[in-house]
């Protein structure tokens, strides 16, 4: 017979391991709803630099930009020509689509500028679609006003 035993018995191994295991599933769906959150706010910040040009816009030519102005007519994406009014597209890999909406140069107010589509849009460039955000938009209309929908677009707060 051995005196020093050195080591740890398997039933406090696989205690360890049970804790970790516990510890993780905690953890895991914290960090993406905080993931969630971080991507939603880039978005918030993309839409509110959209507003911010677009009233430098208003106060310099006394109209709203319009899609003709902006970029690319047919669909307005957000690196289709809207450096002409100030508005780079975000770096790296965006997980949003952006896209301008306005066509009317004399928007009354409540009219939406520009949008934020979290699933994956037809003929957008720059994209990478993220499968948490599919139910995600965001809208910014010519009062600086950012609106969240949850559920596709059906439902603003």
């Amino acid at each position: 017979m051995r005196k020093n035993n050195k080591g740890f018995t398997l039933i406090e191994l696989m205690i360890v391991v049970v804790i970790i295991g516990i510890l993780a599933a905690l953890a895991i769906p914290r960090f993406m709803e905080a993931s969630k959150k971080a991507k939603i706010s880039e978005a918030r910040n993309v839409l509110k630099q959209c507003y911010v040009q677009a009233a430098a816009y208003y106060e310099e030519k006394g109209a709203w930009p319009k899609l003709d102005i902006t970029g690319d007519p047919t669909n307005g994406w957000l690196n289709n020509g809207w450096a002409r009014i100030g508005i780079d597209a975000p770096s790296g890999k965006p997980r949003f689509a952006y896209k301008w909406v306005n066509n009317n140069s004399a928007a009354p107010p409540g009219t939406d500028l520009a949008k934020a589509y979290g699933a994956a849009q037809s003929g957008c460039p720059n994209q990478w679609a993220d499968a948490s955000l599919v139910n995600i938009q965001l809208k910014v209309d010519n009062s600086g006003n950012i609106k969240l929908s949850t559920n596709g677009g059906t439902s603003w707060e």
